[in-house]
């Protein structure tokens, strides 16, 4: 049993950085290093050098992880030029985190209501139609389910499409950004 553990254990470290690799290399293939993307070429030519950008895929992939383990996940190029990522990720997690919370508490109660309104219905035309509606809904593809959301429940329902900001809304955890978030 142990080495059976063992050989699965190893197995999924491998294909984690087997993923991890060519998610990098292809991250990396967008990103040409003799694109200089700042007013002062010599200067950017420079911070692209020493961030490791002219050596080659394996080499950049190993100071990548050699700095992973440091805590530096290295800069942005696009968002918010040459601001560090994790920066940028810690101002971004805590809307993230919200919507997933949102989703949570919406999502379960009415998973349980209508699980609880399908067995006490059971092999009746409710159990049918409940059962038919969660397959359709998990067969249209999300970029559908997402425009007909919007259709319906934004524009013609009345709810707002785009998510409020802080100060729209007064703070995170309000009526207001409750609302925005919905959809």
């Amino acid at each position: 049993m142990k080495m059976y553990l063992l050989k699965r254990i190893s197995l999924m470290v491998l294909t984690f950085f087997v993923i991890f690799f060519l998610l990098f290399v292809l991250i990396r293939l967008q990103v040409k290093p003799e694109v200089v993307y700042g007013p002062d070429k010599e200067l950017e030519a420079a911070r692209l050098d020493a961030l490791g950008y002219n050596e080659d895929v394996f080499t950049q992939f190993f100071i990548y992880v050699k700095n992973c383990f440091k805590g530096d996940l290295g800069v942005s190029l696009k968002i918010d030029y040459m601001a560090p990522v994790s920066d940028l990720m810690a101002e971004k997690l805590v809307p993230s985190l919200l919507i997933n919370l949102y989703s949570v508490l919406i999502s379960i109660p009415c998973g349980f209501a209508l699980g609880i309104y399908s067995a006490t219905h059971k092999n009746k035309w409710q159990d049918i139609l409940a059962g038919l509606g969660i397959m359709l809904l998990i067969s249209v593809p999300s970029l559908v389910l997402g425009f007909l959301l919007q259709f319906f429940m934004g524009y013609k329902g009345g709810l707002p499409i785009v998510v409020s900001s802080l100060y729209e809304a007064g703070g995170f955890f309000t009526a207001e950004m409750l609302r925005s978030q919905i959809l």
